[in-house]
């Protein structure tokens, strides 16, 4: 629309100068109409002023010539005025017309440059709409109507198979390598070693009084990261946040996308997807990469609170620690809860009255006319004379031994057999608790050494005749999907 406008306004513009160039040339001739006017009258003068001296020198003989000259003369003079008056109209209504025809254009000419402006106002309107409501899209699909009810977000394409160069930021490079291998050129994964922003180290980082807004900070080390991602979406479309699938990594993937866009890397050209997976194999990352969503913000907000009561607890009581108990170590949200569940569980031991109970087993053995499969059944003391017992229904060692020997010098009989069938489950996935707790008990394995050998395992390792392959799925979660 620009070219085709600029192009009427110059053909206008061609015109009006066209039009001037007419205006001029009919101002010439009328100059050159009124110098023949006045030229023909003074030859006329001239010419009666000849007549009257031949009438006057040649007597009444040529007074018949002088006549007919003088008739001639008034005939062409008559011409002479009749042409001009012709010219001087003509030129009057080329005037008239060039004038009307220069106002016709530059009315067209205002006309065109107005709907040239108007055209480029409705453009530039139309593009800030278009960026206004691209700009917009994030922030619908993280809110809620009023009503309560969730506003449709619009789906993301599926990234696999690729339809152009896309980045994939994962937190390891160790995983950033193997997932690299099974994605190929089209896929560029780099790794953000963590988290790349982190909460100042100094007081009032999270302002109650302020709604809890937080003051960021940037280890040295993370303008690194974010400058490599920052140059690969130079020659990328699409930017695949795959950071781990739980809160923290639903945070690492906020974070790197909040200081992307103040960057001004994001623009509205990149598409922004954020994708999960449980364990690191070529069939789940690419069908993770068929089915990419936005960043969950019930998450994001979930660290954020965690994050600000870390630091409200942690900046708020160790400090008063450290001066009322040197050598004390410093307070946190879960450590310290922790602790007064120990302190909590102590005071009860503490409190605790010993009481002494007992309990009867016995061993009844069926006989058989064969020794060999003579065979014993243990039981426990579950009712005596037609009561229950309960776990303190024996207190003392004298009646222990009484109800031994009444055993003893009883009867017993089988009265009936009862045969049933019992389904075993096999054992259930490890979870992160259940992990440690066998790794310690069985192993003698701390849980820090723990994690990392489960890092590794998830992560991948090089088996003998195949490539890294991780082994285990994500290990830090407390449930079994």
């Amino acid at each position: 629309m620009r070219r085709k406008d600029g192009s009427v306004a110059h053909s206008l513009l061609h015109r009006s100068e066209k039009c001037q160039s007419t205006l001029a040339t009919c101002s010439t001739i009328v100059d050159e109409a009124s110098t023949s006017t006045s030229n023909n009258s003074k030859s006329v003068t001239d010419a009666k002023t000849d007549t009257a001296k031949r009438k006057s020198s040649r007597g009444s003989k040529k007074e018949v010539d002088g006549d007919m000259k003088e008739k001639e003369v008034h005939t062409n003079k008559k011409r002479i005025f009749a042409r001009t008056r012709k010219a001087a109209t003509k030129t009057s209504d080329n005037i008239s017309t060039n004038q009307e025809n220069k106002k016709t254009d530059n009315c067209k000419l205002k006309r065109g440059a107005d709907s040239f402006k108007e055209k480029k106002v409705n453009n530039r309107a139309k593009s800030k709409a278009e960026v206004s409501a691209a700009s917009s899209v994030p922030e619908i699909c993280m809110q809620s109507s009023i009503d309560g009810s969730v506003i449709e977000k619009k789906p993301l394409v599926p990234l696999y198979p690729p339809r152009a160069k896309s980045v994939v930021v994962v937190e390891s490079a160790t995983k950033a390598k193997v997932i690299q291998k099974y994605l190929g050129d089209m896929y560029e994964v780099l790794p953000s070693y963590g988290h790349v922003r982190d909460l100042a180290g100094r007081s009032k980082s999270v302002r109650p009084d302020d709604d809890f807004s937080m003051v960021w900070e940037v280890p040295a080390a993370a303008w690194t990261h974010l400058k490599s991602i920052k140059v690969a979406l130079q020659r990328a479309e699409n930017l695949i946040l795959a950071s781990d699938p739980d809160r923290e990594g639903e945070a690492i993937a906020w974070h790197i996308k909040e200081m992307l866009e103040q960057q001004g890397v994001l623009g509205f050209d990149v598409t922004v997807a954020r994708v999960v997976f449980h364990e690191i194999s070529e069939d789940a990352i690419k069908k993770a990469l068929m089915s990419p969503r936005y960043i969950d913000m019930d998450l994001v907000n979930a660290y954020l609170a965690r994050r600000s009561l870390d630091y409200l607890i942690g900046f708020g009581i160790s400090p008063l620690l450290w001066r009322k108990l040197p050598g004390c170590q410093s307070a946190g949200r879960v450590q310290s809860a922790a602790l007064a569940l120990v302190c909590d569980r102590e005071a009860e031991i503490e409190q605790f009255k010993a009481h002494e109970y007992w309990t009867v087993q016995t061993d009844f053995k069926i006989q058989s006319a064969d020794p060999s499969n003579a065979t014993c059944i243990p039981f426990c003391i579950k009712h005596l004379n037609s009561k229950k017992l309960d776990q303190l229904s024996i207190p003392s060692q004298e009646e222990a031994q009484a109800i031994e020997k009444m055993i003893h010098s009883s009867t017993f009989e089988v009265l009936g057999v009862k045969r049933s069938k019992i389904h075993k489950n096999p054992p259930l996935p490890y979870i992160t608790s259940s992990l440690q707790q066998d790794a310690a008990n069985k192993l003698h394995f701390t849980a820090g050494y723990t994690m990392k050998i489960a890092q590794n395992l998830y992560e991948g390792i090089n088996l003998s005749s195949e490539e890294t392959t991780g082994l285990i799925t994500y290990i830090r979660t407390d449930g079994f999907h």
